[in-house]
């Protein structure tokens, strides 16, 4: 009798095993995946299920994408479970949980990744998260019905302020230098009362890219026709971005001339499209924010190429320019150099801080300087090595013929000579000395043979007038004839 009843009561316990699923393969409702606020990326799980089973719990690996057992749980009553090894914070993952390991699974589930971008021009914060699984053939299945967005700003709580069903939300009206933490719930189809959160983005600071506290102007040095400066950038400054001014006019306009992207902290640009041998150019560099706007308060004082101008008068050349820097006139000093026919350039005066110089060139009268002498300036700053150099300008000297009106050929070693000057070498000369009866007295096709006094036969020639004819072809080609009275005085 005994017997039966436990037979019986067998029967009647799988009975209702079999009415409340025990038996069959159960299949738990996955209704939570939610990352750790403050943790490196641990994952929450929470899941229900209708009948107490076991639970073995799966992530993806997409290394070998495959699906892997993490772990089991095997109490009836523990409905969540903490991935502490998940990484969510850097990629999504994605779960899902069977009763047996051979069972059915649950939805496969997915972590939301945020990620979030500012844009400091519109004061916007912009959003963006996904929820698959880059390579790896198992995608979720969950479907989410939207996403609300939690905002917290500094050391307040967080609030819910929006909420949306598409993968991207944008946050309107940023305080600058202000501090944010936001993140996203998604709310899934099949749990519509559960959320699950996605990494949470902690101390966003709004702030705009460091603006340089100054840009010094250093150098506008002219080379070739080319305009070639240089700017001295804050070093705390994190902007990138700069335009180049440009006017004829120390006050303006100035007009935008080039636009320059460098991380260096010194600037150099060159301007190629001025005419520096003819006019002062004026620059300053402007710099310009992630917004594409000026930063009017960073921008450079002005800066300015030298421009000299040289004149002859027989034989002097005038030297005249403009100061360095005449915007902020620092003390300056300017070094001048000449350049005389094919010879390399020679430091004729200075350093001093004069903007004009008068140079002698008669020591240069019959030598070999042909027809330009051609000089440039270097300017510097006292407290600057930085080389400015000016244009290079030159004073064409005419071919000149300088003919004494008398000479005493006494022997005293005083203006004993008929001594003709040139400011070049000529390349024919003839000189031809008559008496009053036109009778030839001296001739001679050598430049560097000058009259003595002497006559054809050797002896010293009366004091008095004389005639003479000169010929001379200048290296250009070009022919000066000249006639005129000489005097010879004996004294």
């Amino acid at each position: 009798m005994k017997l039966n009843r436990q037979i019986l009561l067998i029967i009647i316990t799988l009975i209702s095993m079999i009415s409340n699923g025990i038996g069959q393969d159960i299949i738990p409702v996955l209704e939570e995946v939610s990352i750790v606020e403050g943790s490196s990326g641990n994952v929450k799980i929470r899941w229900r299920h209708e009948t107490p089973s076991d639970i073995f719990i799966f992530r993806d690996s997409i290394e070998i994408n495959v699906w892997v057992i993490i772990d089991s749980v095997k109490n009836f009553s523990v409905l969540e479970y903490t991935d502490n090894y998940a990484n969510a914070n850097s990629m999504n993952r994605v779960y899902k949980l069977r009763s047996t390991k051979e069972s059915p699974d649950s939805k496969k589930f997915p972590t939301t990744f945020l990620s979030s971008t500012y844009d400091s021009c519109r004061a916007e914060i912009n959003l963006t998260w996904s929820n698959s699984i880059p390579n790896f053939q198992y995608q979720p299945n969950v479907i989410f019905l939207y996403y609300e967005i939690f905002l917290k700003e500094g050391t307040g709580s967080y609030i819910k302020i929006g909420e949306t069903s598409d993968q991207n939300f944008t946050i309107p009206d940023i305080k600058e230098k202000t501090n944010y933490s936001f993140y996203i719930a998604a709310i899934p189809e099949h749990a519509p009362n559960s959320k699950s959160t996605s990494n949470t983005i902690i101390d966003f600071y709004s702030e705009m890219a460091q603006p340089p506290a100054y840009i010094n102007p250093m150098i506008a040095s002219i080379n070739s026709g080319i305009v070639r400066l240089e700017f001295d950038v804050d070093p705390n400054s994190e902007l990138t971005k700069y335009k180049l001014l440009r006017s004829t006019s120390l006050s303006g306009p100035f007009d935008t001339i080039q636009s320059i992207n460098s991380t260096s902290k010194r600037i150099s640009v060159n301007d190629a499209n001025a005419n520096p041998d003819k006019r002062i150019y004026y620059y300053k560099l402007l710099a310009y924010n992630n917004c594409n706007q000026p930063i009017w308060e960073a921008e450079s004082d002005i800066i300015n190429t030298i421009f000299l101008d040289v004149t002859n008068a027989d034989t002097e050349n005038t030297l005249e320019w403009n100061a360095l820097k005449e915007f902020s006139s620092p003390d300056c000093n300017y070094r001048i150099y000449r350049t005389v026919g094919n010879e390399s350039p020679q430091l004729i005066a200075g350093p001093f801080n004069s903007t004009d110089y008068n140079d002698n060139i008669e020591d240069l009268v019959g030598t070999n300087a042909g027809s330009k002498i051609c000089y440039f300036i270097i300017g510097r700053e006292n407290t600057s090595q930085d080389p400015n150099n000016s244009n290079i300008a030159c004073a064409t000297i005419e071919p000149k013929v300088f003919i004494p009106e008398a000479f005493t050929p006494d022997g005293n070693t005083l203006n004993d000579f008929f001594d003709i000057k040139f400011s070049f070498l000529p390349e024919n000369y003839t000189l031809i000395i008559y008496n009053r009866w036109s009778n030839i007295v001296f001739e001679s096709t050598d430049p560097e043979k000058d009259w003595d006094g002497r006559s054809l036969n050797g002896n010293l020639v009366p004091s008095g007038a004389y005639i003479y004819y000169l010929k001379i072809v200048t290296e250009s080609g070009k022919t000066i004839e000249k006639r005129g009275n000489i005097t010879v005085i004996y004294p």
